[in-house]
Parts: structure tokens; sequence; C-alpha cells
């Protein structure tokens, strides 16, 4: 989501939930870069993009998007929500405690 908006003489621009002002835009300021997420190892089952669940993305390479994601954000948010489904995410789980000895 991004916009402009001009309140009391200055311009106030947003973009991914980052605000700057106009002025910061000219001076090559960029917004900070969202902190990444952390590895998952199964698919979040709270996840909802455009309609679609991680059920609906199993097998499929998330990286092209497709289906109403379209945006580089609501791919990575796809891709790490899903690693399990994505056919091209390696679900980051903890390795296994080692088994006890009979």
């Amino acid at each position: 989501v991004s916009g402009t908006l001009d309140t009391a003489g200055v311009r106030i621009q947003w973009e991914n939930g980052h605000v700057w002002t106009l002025k910061e835009r000219k001076h090559g300021c960029s917004p900070p870069a969202p902190p990444s997420l952390a590895p998952r190892c199964r698919d979040d089952p709270t996840y909802m993009d455009a309609g679609y669940t991680c059920a609906d993305w199993v097998g499929y390479k998330c990286s092209a998007g497709g289906g109403g994601i379209n945006t580089q954000a609501q791919v990575d948010l796809l891709m790490h929500s899903c690693p399990e489904s994505c056919s091209e995410v390696e679900p980051a789980c903890p390795p296994s405690p080692p088994s006890a000895a009979p």
C-alpha cells in the first residue's frame, strides 16, 4: 500500500507501512527495511491472502506468485508462511532429539 498526503505544507509519502516526508525522499532516504521473519517449520494455519490458504499452494512454486499474490511483499509472506506447501521452500525445523538407547 502506498500513497501521498499533503498536510500543513509538508508532503508525506507512505509505502508498505513506512512513512517519510518528501524532503527525506529527495535526499535519497528510503524507508527502513522490514524486519526479517524467523524461518518456520510448519505452515501457518492462519495464513490467508487473496482468498488462498497454504493448503491451496501445495506443490506450487510460490516464488512465482499468482492468483492475486502479485507484490514481492505478498510473495515473501506466502513463502514464509507456507514452507511445507511451497515446493521450493525448505521448512526450517529444529533437529530431532536423539533417540534414547534401549
